[in-house]
């Protein structure tokens, strides 16, 4: 019975191993395109800081 219990435990910690791992390659993916965003509005800025400097 103790056997079946950790096989049980096991499983159930395999499930959200691979939840939590699908999680952090969506938030991988997240973090890049919010990393490229940023880097876009930075040369817009510093575009907009040269136009606006003589």
């Amino acid at each position: 019975m103790a056997i079946q219990a950790l096989q049980d435990a096991v499983k159930e910690l395999k499930v959200q191993i691979r939840e939590m791992d699908g999680k952090r390659q969506e938030l991988s993916v997240r973090i890049a395109k919010t990393e490229s965003s940023v880097k876009s509005a930075h040369k817009r800025i510093d575009d907009l800081q040269k136009e606006m400097m003589p």
